[in-house]
């Protein structure tokens, strides 16, 4: 699943689904700076929070969650339900069509009470205000935020108000196959994100995983996930833009250099699946099929799909860093968030289920099915860091966040990103270059830059 935009590669699903349940899902979470008092996760008591929640009260909910993710959080909303009996949640999860559906929504004035965005998608919507601001009820109820990762919270505040809630914290890892690794020979890497494997040993275990035909064409695949670009920017010491967000760093030496790199690893040395293909072999599906060696993705998407695959072999690492990379934060991610639809006609119910969803016990039980966690103390438990599941060393799901590089907030994001898109394009067609490619980067989507910083003065 790409964290930017929360749409989960649904493993074995090819056709839009739609799932109703009889309950839903939600999230919260924020920084220690903000914290209140009390117990991890702790607030009002239940009787003051059913005050809060009128007999029949039904909460709408609309996700996008992949297949693996909605069996995680499904008994996680009937758990709501028999904590306030009489309430109804609702639940739609589309696998496609999401963003259409859900700002058809809002803007036609009936909004679900609680959805999710990706964590690159959502400025565009809360700067039209279509968020309920939850600062104040963070401070009313003295909700405790101190055990909340800081990713989770600090992201998603616009303008000085808190509006949402990391429901998931996510950033990049390598998923490799150890049973084609040592068929080929190849030691497997370092799982330690102080001594990660550089570009060059990656590039290396990349053609001795590659399996090919008599025609010299890859049969399996060294590595999938090329789609996943931006994760391999930040790699070599890549920014998207400039802090202030008015011109793109896709076409400096470093992104130059990355975007050339990628261009071997398809065209020259044929070790890397073309996105082009994914549309026939999704990226997850290579990896899990056994036709890719290694798959870059999140750990929010990656572990809620690769856990119910009990006989794959599977473990998970760094990213490689790339020879331009001088930062310590050099992981793309951040997660998705929950919000809470500012014309919703049950705010402060809503509030309660979102509370509820940001829970410790939720959260183990998340962290079970492989939903990356929210919160420190289910980051370092037993839930998380499981023995009987990969990866073998668990430092790499811990570690990874204090690598973390968040999202740009970019009100018009879908846009940058398919300018992007359609430049990378030629780069996977074989039609440009590295240089040209990223040249043309910057002409598509400096304008679209200035558009965003317009968009931001005007609240539009």
């Amino acid at each position: 699943m790409a964290e930017g935009t929360a749409q989960g590669d649904s493993v074995g699903v090819s056709r839009r689904t739609v799932l109703r349940f009889g309950s839903t899902m939600a999230a919260g979470g924020v920084v220690a700076a903000l914290a209140a008092c009390g117990a991890p996760g702790g607030g009002p008591s239940a009787s003051g929070a059913a005050s809060r929640i009128g007999a029949g009260t039904v909460i709408t909910y609309l996700g996008n969650h992949n297949q693996a993710e909605s069996m995680v959080v499904e008994p996680e909303m009937k758990a709501f339900e028999q904590k306030f009996p009489g309430v109804k949640v609702e639940v739609t999860n589309l696998t496609s069509g999401y963003d259409e559906k859900l700002k058809t929504m809002l803007a036609s004035g009936t909004p679900p009470d609680m959805f999710r965005t990706g964590g690159s998608n959502w400025a565009e919507l809360t700067n039209q205000g279509a968020m309920a601001e939850i600062g104040s009820r963070v401070k009313r109820d003295k909700y405790d935020l101190s055990d909340l990762i800081e990713a989770a919270v600090q992201q998603y505040f616009w303008k000085g108000k808190h509006l949402g809630l990391g429901s998931n914290v996510g950033y990049s890892l390598i998923y490799y196959n150890p049973a084609v690794f040592a068929e080929a020979g190849v030691r497997e890497p370092s799982d330690d994100w102080a001594r990660p494997w550089t570009w060059e040993d990656f590039a290396d275990a990349l053609k001795r995983t590659t399996k090919r035909s008599a025609t010299g064409e890859p049969e399996r695949y060294g590595f999938s996930g090329l789609n996943e670009f931006h994760r391999i920017q930040v790699t070599n010491g890549v920014r998207i833009c400039n802090d202030e967000e008015t011109r793109t760093l896709y076409d400096t030496p470093e992104a130059i250099e990355v975007w050339e790199w990628l261009y071997d690893l398809v065209h020259a040395h044929k070790v890397a699946q073309n996105p082009l293909t994914h549309s026939q072999l999704s990226p997850a599906n290579a990896f899990i099929q056994t036709k890719a060696a290694t798959w870059l993705t999140s750990t929010a998407g990656g572990i809620t799909q690769l856990v119910p695959q009990k006989d794959l072999s599977w473990n998970a690492v760094p990213t490689p860093r790339g020879p331009r990379l001088k930062s310590d934060k050099w992981i793309w991610g951040g997660g998705s968030a929950w919000w809470i639809a500012a014309e919703s006609k049950s705010v402060d119910a809503t509030w309660e289920f979102l509370k509820h969803m940001e829970s410790p016990e939720v959260g183990r039980n998340f962290a079970l099915g492989g939903f990356a966690p929210i919160r420190y103390s289910v980051l370092s438990s037993p839930a998380w860091l499981r023995s009987d599941q990969p990866p073998k060393n668990k430092k790499p799901l811990v570690d990874g966040l204090k690598r973390l590089l968040p999202f740009p907030k970019l009100t018009n994001w879908n846009a940058f990103n398919s300018a992007i898109n359609t430049e990378v394009q030629a780069l996977w067609r074989a039609e440009r270059r590295g240089r040209e490619v990223a040249q043309r980067i910057r002409q598509a989507t400096d304008p679209i830059l200035a558009e965003h910083q317009q968009a931001i003065k005007s609240g539009k």
